[in-house]
């Protein structure tokens, strides 16, 4: 399991931490992308092209390795047409 260094003491990553959940949420929002892109059977550069974004950075959402701002949280949810909760 992956670790957080946070003020000095390793910690699992996906602890709360002052009421924010970290690495967990990215995971939660690239699975979410992916549930997505394959429920509308479109390979990454087709749902890159519908959504406006690079099929490098949705491939990075979908593996946990990216980090979606709220500019892209909000682009995604237009495009896709699903409410910000969705996604958390």
């Amino acid at each position: 399991m992956s670790k957080v260094i946070y003020w000095g003491c390793n910690i699992p990553a996906g602890i709360f931490m002052r009421g924010v959940k970290t690495l967990d949420s990215n995971i939660i929002f690239g699975q979410k992308i992916k549930e997505i892109r394959k429920g509308k059977n479109m390979s990454f550069n087709e749902f890159a092209d519908f959504t406006g974004f690079t099929s490098s950075y949705i491939y990075k959402l979908e593996n946990g390795r990216g980090n979606p701002t709220l500019k892209s949280i909000n682009q995604f949810c237009e495009k896709l047409n699903v409410p910000v909760g969705y996604f958390f």
